[in-house]
């Protein structure tokens, strides 16, 4: 059974690919929209932008590298990118710093994207998991800006790529807090009226390589979560291969 690991006072520790599965009909069975977040290290919850040195405001930076991808992406677009939110996920799924942070509705997609590589530095990963409050769901994204919100909200894009269909791609768009003696981004995990709304899932690394055997199992691979050649290619090798922190069987 999962049992508490860290001060965060929802946190749990999950060992298989039944605890967790486990932990998702125990927790996640209401009605309503629930998101879960894989990650690596165990990093507050913050976009990209808030987390690289930018060589002017973050926030003029933030415009000009988006405006830049808006001249430059055009030869290499198969759909129309319409408003700045759909711009914004565009940006962030082929890695260029945003506002957004990555979600999915898609529970073993996000422990694959804890355990498919080996861990760093023998650190133990985490899922997140999240249940939005409805009045922090955008709804209308034509009448209204990602960069002018009061608050941080959840928005899910169009289908505007491959990788975010297969991924079940939602985002959380951060807001950018300018006070007298405060300008930056705020972690999800340290706004009060999400913390309530948050679950913590601690996967050891050490379970890293079964899990990522387990997740295969059930069809859970680079060739499911990045559909195309390279997410397939990466798949091969590894079927063919094994990792640092794997045992050649």
């Amino acid at each position: 059974m999962p049992i508490p690991r860290t001060n965060f006072a929802n946190a749990l520790e999950v060992e298989t690919l039944a605890d967790y599965i486990g932990f998702i009909k125990d927790s996640c069975s209401e009605t309503g929209i629930i998101l879960f977040r894989g990650q690596r290290q165990d990093f507050d919850l913050l976009p990209k932008i808030a987390r690289i040195k930018t060589i002017a405001s973050v926030t003029v930076c933030e415009e000009q590298m988006l405006n830049e991808l808006k001249k430059r992406s055009i030869p290499f677009l198969s759909v129309r990118i319409e408003n700045d939110w759909n711009w914004l996920a565009l940006a962030q799924h082929h890695g260029l710093p945003t506002r957004l942070l990555d979600w999915t509705q898609n529970p073993l997609a996000a422990l694959w994207f804890v355990v498919d590589n080996p861990p760093v530095e023998d650190h133990h990963g985490v899922v997140w998991s999240y249940k939005p409050a409805p009045s922090d769901i955008v709804v209308s994204k034509e009448d209204r800006s990602p960069f002018d919100g009061t608050r941080t909200e959840v928005f899910q894009p169009d289908h505007i790529t491959s990788r975010i269909v297969a991924q079940g791609g939602w985002f959380t768009v951060h807001k950018y807090q300018s006070l007298e003696n405060r300008r930056d981004f705020i972690a999800l995990n340290n706004l009060r009226r999400a913390r309530p709304l948050l679950q913590k899932l601690i996967v050891p690394a050490e379970r890293f390589a079964p899990l990522r055997r387990e997740l295969d199992r059930c069809g859970i691979n680079s060739s499911l979560i990045y559909p195309g050649l390279e997410g397939l290619c990466g798949h091969i090798q590894w079927m063919y291969s094994y990792y640092s922190d794997e045992v050649l069987e």
